[in-house]
């Protein structure tokens, strides 16, 4: 495929039906509170099934395309530097070598730390990087990302690792506070228990271990406290006690620029 020449005339649609606006009349505030920019719907034959994901972040449910975005959307949600989530955010409307091009992004992040940081994400299939239509719309999201400041990404998938996946899939049942028992919050916390197995070896008076241990993995899916999320848990595993806020989701970065 020839290069491509640069984007022309960026706008956004940031509702459907609606006329698009200029970037300079476009705020990430204006972003999340929009619309999706498209409708998800089952149909026979579709190759991808839509899903829906409760972000915990924002306590919200967010619609999906594939269960693929919603791998990412979960990494996003344990990565500590991503606070906020919108898919299908908007469509990109531009032209590109004389050619009207659109796109409708998978994701809009922000992160926490840096003012202003702001992040578009595309999720795709390995096999599907180097169709034509999928690297304009990469070269779309990229001049689009060069002119408002914000990253771009590319997440297939790849990279993750699929230890990592599991464990971190497997705390999600304990990330709702309103679960845990304060009582065995509490515990948990003055135990500070050095692996897993000391759990059941040093039981508190009055709360039964298995919710202790609910309140662990609490406490571990919002770091809280770390573990090896990379290593299968295992009674011996270590536990850490001190919470690293720089930590990053491994996995979820694709190719953030």
């Amino acid at each position: 495929m020839p290069a491509l020449g640069m984007s022309s005339n960026i706008e956004l649609r940031l509702t459907p039906g609606e006329s698009p606006v200029p970037l300079s009349d476009v705020t990430p505030e204006a972003v999340f509170d929009a619309p999706p920019a498209r409708k998800l719907r089952n149909y026979k034959g579709r190759w991808s099934t839509p899903a829906t994901y409760w972000f915990e972040k924002t306590a919200e449910h967010l619609r999906v395309d594939s269960k693929l975005e919603r791998t990412r959307l979960m990494l996003a949600d344990f990565d500590r530097s991503t606070v906020r989530a919108k898919p299908q955010p908007f469509q990109i409307i531009s032209t590109i070598d004389g050619k009207k091009v659109t796109h409708i992004p998978d994701f809009f992040f922000a992160f926490a730390g840096t003012p202003g940081s702001y992040g578009v994400c595309n999720v795709r299939h390995p096999g599907g990087v180097a169709s034509p239509p999928f690297v304009r719309a990469v070269r779309l999201v990229q001049d689009l990302g060069a002119l408002m400041g914000w990253t771009e990404e590319v997440w297939t998938g790849e990279m993750l690792d699929r230890t990592f996946f599991r464990n971190v899939r497997g705390l999600l049942a304990f990330r709702n506070p309103e679960v845990i028992p304060p009582a065995a919050l509490s515990a948990a916390l003055a135990m500070q228990p050095a692996t897993l197995k000391d759990i059941g070896e040093h039981p508190v008076a009055g709360v039964e271990p298995e919710y202790v241990r609910g309140a662990v993995m609490h406490l571990l899916w919002h770091q809280r406290w770390t573990i090896d999320y990379s290593a299968q848990f295992t009674g011996s595993t270590p536990l850490d006690h001190t919470p690293d806020k720089r930590r990053v989701a491994q996995g979820h970065q694709g190719a953030r620029r």
